[in-house]
């Protein structure tokens, strides 16, 4: 069977904790995403699930930045638009 490679980046506090709990399991963390990216795609409904939910999230994170934009925008518009405003 050939195998690919997946690189990640964690933060190393999550690093640390991910490899404590890989030991104190007897597990090593390759095992672990393997096994957790193996239920993702036997369709494991709780994996599923949790995936949603990043999804959800980001979607939040990424609108919640957008409407953050646009409110900075709409409140430079106002600012430049008011007949109070200096205009040197």
């Amino acid at each position: 069977m050939n195998r690919k490679s997946v690189h990640i980046n964690l933060p190393e506090s999550v690093h640390t904790e991910f490899r404590i709990l890989s030991f104190q399991n007897k597990l090593s963390m390759q095992e672990i995403i393997a096994g957790l990216v193996t239920s993702l795609v036997d369709k494991d409904p709780y994996i599923e699930n949790l995936v949603k939910k990043m999804k959800q999230e980001k979607r939040d994170k990424d609108l919640k930045k957008i409407t953050n934009v646009e409110s900075i925008d709409i409140f430079d518009q106002i600012k430049d638009s008011s007949p109070w405003s200096s205009k040197d």
